[in-house]
Formats: structure tokens, sequence, C-alpha cells
């Protein structure tokens, strides 16, 4: 499988010896596929992380009497020679798995478990990063800590929590704003640009000294940004506010209580605090069991919920500043949504149709519009055989 090859235990150790400490993100971007999946299957052995336990009870997976067997999904070929090229090509389950180096693949129908399917040496077991799908879990342990009332509301400003902030661009800036990517205080997407790069392992120390530097471009609200960076340091408020760490305070309130069923990992920075825009890391399954947290608004086995009433309704009501994006998920314009990560990780979330699909990947590229188009017209098919 092309950018997705079965790394050997032994080329894993002599790849991954000595590697534990600070991300290098431009070592990540050049990865071989074979080092892709060392990597983010093992991510543990080349950062610091944070071990989030998995607690006695489990929520239950069963398997479902559906079945996607025959299931075909078409892309349409628009630069077509009409004499030539067919209007569309059509694709099978095994072409998805194979055109975006899919690792692991799950689709979850009413709570039952429809398809499940590993590759490149994948399984039940097997821990992957989620990249940026981290950012959606950061953004449910914002709903926690309101819950908690650690929080008062979104509308908190940033300084509330992170005090060495004040008098800076952030002045004004609400955890809203960071939750819609809209603080207002500039930023350069860019990955070459060497401030991308420099932010992505800085210490907190370090990230709040350097945002706080940073000049403001536009209102707070107004304008979609989207930063990395400035995600992180809404982890950090909010592990200011519930005063411990993100990955012990998502451990109690949701790992354990919902019922994941293995461990986990979170990347830290130097200190201790964990990274709330990246690197969260677990197994398949716990990415499905999330999507279904999500579905349930956080409603746990007894009934009670760790989410406020209305917190995943408010997080996928677009923003104003994008009408595709909502508190750190991804919107779509049937309805559901999606936490998304760079090299095709992703829990796509349908409430309406009790739909979950989570896939592990390693694309050659961190982004791709060809690997969009053949994972959005997958989750089409997907949908449309399970109604």
């Amino acid at each position: 499988m092309t950018g997705a090859a079965f790394v050997g235990p032994d080329q894993v150790d002599e790849y991954l010896e000595s590697k534990t400490g600070r991300m290098d993100w431009e070592e990540i971007i050049a990865w071989s596929p074979e080092q892709k999946v060392a990597g983010f299957r093992n991510p543990d052995r080349i950062y610091t992380t944070r071990t989030v336990h998995r607690g006695e009870h489990i929520f239950p997976l069963q398997t479902s009497d559906e079945t996607l067997a025959g299931l075909h999904y078409r892309v349409w070929n628009y630069q077509r020679n009409p004499v030539i090229v067919p209007l569309y090509k059509q694709y099978d389950i095994d072409d998805f798995i194979l055109h975006n180096n899919v690792t692991g693949l799950l689709v979850i129908k009413s709570g039952e478990i429809v398809l499940e399917s590993y590759a490149a040496g994948n399984s039940q077991q097997t821990h992957w990063g989620s990249m940026s799908v981290t950012k959606s879990i950061l953004s449910m342990l914002v709903g926690t800590a309101i819950a908690d009332g650690f929080i008062m509301s979104a509308e908190d400003k940033v300084i509330d929590y992170l005090p060495a902030l004040e008098g800076t661009s952030y002045q004004q800036v609400t955890i809203e704003n960071l939750l819609q990517m809209s603080s207002g205080v500039e930023w350069n997407l860019n990955e070459q640009d060497p401030d991308w790069k420099t932010a992505k392992s800085m210490t907190l120390k370090e990230l709040v000294e350097f945002l706080g530097s940073k000049n403001r471009y536009a209102e707070p609200g107004e304008s979609f940004n989207y930063n990395d960076a400035e995600v992180n340091l809404l982890g950090a408020a909010v592990a200011a506010a519930v005063d411990e760490d993100l990955a012990t305070y998502l451990e109690k309130k949701i790992w354990q209580p919902f019922g994941m069923e293995s461990d986990a990992n979170w990347m830290s920075y130097p200190g201790g605090l964990q990274t709330g825009a990246c690197c969260f890391s677990a197994t398949l399954r716990d990415y499905g069991r999330l999507g279904l947290f999500a579905i349930s608004n956080g409603r746990l086995a007894n009934g009670s919920s760790t989410l406020p009433e209305n917190w995943m309704e408010l997080s996928i009501e677009p923003s104003k500043s994008a009408d595709n994006y909502g508190y750190l998920w991804w919107l779509n314009n049937d309805g559901s949504y999606a936490a998304m990560g760079i090299y095709g990780q992703l829990i796509h979330v349908d409430p309406a149709e009790e739909l979950v699909i989570a896939t592990h990947s390693a694309w050659d590229n961190a982004t791709g519009d060809d690997y969009y188009v053949h994972q959005s017209a997958f989750i089409e098919a997907v949908t449309a055989a399970l109604k």
C-alpha cells in the first residue's frame, strides 16, 4: 500500500531510538511513508507524553447485522474528454483504503459497528496520532469545564485565566474567539513560515510570550484564521481554569466515565501541560466512541452528562467568520460535522443518521484535494447505504 507500508519491529526500533523529546515538525513533514507509519503508531516513543488511563467500565460496541458489502462510491472527472473519458469512476471500499492510505477504518451506525478494517500492520490495539482531531477533543473539554463551573461561559476573556496576556493583543479576546479561530491576532498559516515552525515546539511560557508579542489585524470574532499555536493557548487556559493538566481532566471527566476501551496518550510540553492543538493518540474504536460521546452530548451510562445541555448544539453552529467552522469542529451542509487532522485522521459525526465514521491514515501529503474528494464521496456513499 503506497504511503502506508508496514514497518517491522526492527525498523521501528532503529528509527525511534533516542527520539523522545519536543516535536520536530520539519522532520515529520519529511518523513518517508514507512516513517509516517512508525511515527503515527508510536508517538509515545518519540515525544514526551502523558497517559490517559482507561477505567473499569467499557462502552460496549456490538457488531451490526447491517453490512456495506458491495458498497461503491463515485468520483467525478471534471477535466474529462467526453469522447474518451467516462463521466465518473467507480470505487469500492478496498479502493478507498488504498487510495487514501487508510490504516484503520471504522463505521458505527446506531451504536453498532457496521465496518471495521485495518491495514499496514495496524489492529484494534494500535494507537495512532490524531493530529488536529485533538482540537475537537479540547472543544469538548471546554464544555466540560463550563459544566463544572471552572469557566463561567465561552464569553469569558482569555486573560481571566492567563493573566500573563494582560495588556497584549489578547486583552479583549474571549474563549469563544479561540474556539472559532477568530481572535483577530496576526498569524501566518504558511507551514514554511519560521514562526509557524517555531511555535510547534515551544514551551508554554515561550508560547505565551510569543503570541503576546503579536499585533492585531482584525477585531475579535470578525476574521477566521486557522491557528494551531492559539489552540495550544486555549488548552493552557482550560488547564489553568481547572487547575490540572488536560490529560488528567480528560481522563476523569470523559475517558473513564464514558467507557473508553484503551489507554490513550497526549503529547506534552516540557513541564507537563498537553498540547491543545495536536498529538492525542488513541485506538480507532476509541476514536469512534469519541464520536458517539459527541452525538450523545456527553451523556453517560448513568444518565448524567459531562457537557452543558446545549454544548454540542452551540459547538456546531457556524461562526460569524466562517460558515464551515464551529467550536473547533469542521461543519458540513447536511448537519454532520467532523474532527479532522492532517495526513487523514478523521472522526465524522452525523447525529441525524446516528452515524460515526473514523479513520487512521498515513496520506503521502499533509493535505490534498484528491484525498478529500475520495473521503467525501466515500462518506456520502456510506450515509446513503445505511439510511
